[in-house]
């Protein structure tokens, strides 16, 4: 006859069982926190390689390149890429002078270009009289128009008119300032925030005397650079005329 267990081994078995049900239960909520967090690690790292990537880029955006081909066509011109070189003349005195000029850019392939009083000066210099005239004295001296400028290939364009007298920032222009005499003048000009050309001739001769003009070749690179100084041939040269030293800078 089989013996019945007793009621301390029940208990001793039930205690068993629950324990290991506890160890199960302890398990699983073990594994569940591991593999959250090893989610959670790989998100975050993930997170900050595109953090370091978008970081590089930016940097990389902020790095400033010029380039000549990157100048976009078309718009409006900047001042400092405008290159103006006065065209060598000879004319009468006691008369208007038209102010000519070649003008072409430096980078910008093609731009508009409004010329004002307020986007151009022109000066012509003498001997002991740097500036002689002036477009900032006499603003409606400036012929106003909008050209097209293209990269290093010129255009010419009359650029102001001068009354063929001194102007003044006192007197501003009219028939109280004196009249230019025979003689040598140097006219500079530059876009205003730009760069001043290099002094270029402007014979001024009696009335009467034969006018030959000087002959200026069309080519241009988009570098700046002096203007060659050319004497009209067959003209006698006025006695008495002044020697020109330092020319007016802007």
């Amino acid at each position: 006859m089989t013996r019945r267990p007793t009621p301390a081994v029940y208990r001793r078995r039930r205690l068993v069982v629950a324990l290991g049900a506890v160890a199960v239960v302890v398990l699983l909520v073990w594994l569940a926190i591991a593999a959250v967090s090893a989610l959670t690690g790989s998100h975050s790292n993930a997170a900050a390689q595109a953090s370091a990537s978008v970081s590089a880029s930016a940097e990389a955006d902020d790095t400033p390149t010029i380039s000549v081909s990157s100048v976009p066509a078309g718009g409006r011109c900047d001042a400092g890429d405008i290159v103006l070189r006065p065209v060598a003349a000879m004319a009468h005195v006691n008369g208007p002078v038209a102010l000519t000029v070649q003008a072409f850019t430096r980078q910008n392939p093609e731009c508009t270009w409004r010329v004002t009083h307020g986007s151009v000066q022109a000066t012509i210099s003498l001997a002991r009289t740097p500036s002689f005239w002036s477009t900032a004295n006499c603003p409606t001296a400036v012929k106003e128009q909008t050209v097209t400028l293209r990269q290093g290939t010129p255009i010419t364009l009359t650029l102001a008119t001068w009354d063929g007298q001194a102007s003044s920032q006192a007197g501003g222009c009219g028939q109280q300032n004196p009249w230019a005499r025979p003689g040598v003048y140097h006219v500079q000009a530059a876009a205003l925030g730009g760069n001043p050309s290099s002094a270029t001739r402007l014979t001024m001769v009696a009335p009467g005397v034969p006018l030959v003009q000087p002959v200026t070749s069309p080519t241009a690179s988009p570098t700046p650079t002096g203007t060659g100084k050319a004497k009209p041939k067959g003209t006698a040269k006025p006695t008495g005329s002044p020697t020109p030293t330092a020319v007016q800078t802007f």
